[in-house]
């Protein structure tokens, strides 16, 4: 009586894989025939509304432009702070890394189309960690910025747009206060 059991499971496991791999293929060919590159949440894309992929398109830009503002604030902060100190080392490791996160975000393992909505759910984890990191990698510029121009402690930010702006600012005061030190 188990085995009939089992076999009815075997079979049913059978009928499932067999459903995954004709909806890889089929994607395959929707892409013509090019390996596909998901980008984040996108195994959902060819199931959704236009309107969805949209806001996806819109999601994925606004993560990638935040990764590319901190990049630049890294950057900008490069400027002016001297190349010999331990915090122009530390934004150069923050610059690498960042370029690393934008890496992973922008590629995701074929095998999550596979995983359905497991999938799906690993590809937001991986959303929602980089947007912490980017949360902390801001701040910390903020920071190092911050202690370079100013005596006062900096307040870490709740959201990376909100770090985003108030490092420019920061950044901005603390160009002018160099430039008006060089002169």
């Amino acid at each position: 009586m188990i085995k009939i059991f089992t076999r009815h499971r075997d079979f049913l496991f059978l009928g499932i894989l067999i459903f995954m791999v004709n909806v890889a293929i089929k994607r395959q060919k929707d892409a013509g025939g090019k390996p596909v590159l998901y980008g984040p949440a996108e195994p959902l894309v060819a199931q959704s509304k236009p309107l969805k992929k949209k806001a996806l398109k819109d999601k994925i830009t606004s993560l990638t432009v935040q990764i590319d503002k901190i990049m630049e604030q890294v950057d900008d902060a490069l400027q002016i702070i001297p190349a010999a100190t331990p915090e122009s080392t530390q934004l150069r490791g923050m610059r690498l890394h960042l370029a690393q996160l934008k890496q992973q975000y922008l590629q995701n393992s074929p095998a999550f189309i596979l995983l359905g909505p497991i999938g799906s759910t690993g590809v937001a984890m991986k959303e929602n960690r980089i947007e912490k990191e980017l949360l902390k990698t801001s701040n910390l510029v903020g920071k190092i910025v911050k202690n370079r121009t100013s005596e006062e402690a900096y307040e870490s930010m709740q959201s990376v747009a909100q770090s985003i702006t108030y490092n420019q600012q920061l950044l901005a005061q603390a160009s002018t206060d160099h430039s008006t030190e060089q002169a």
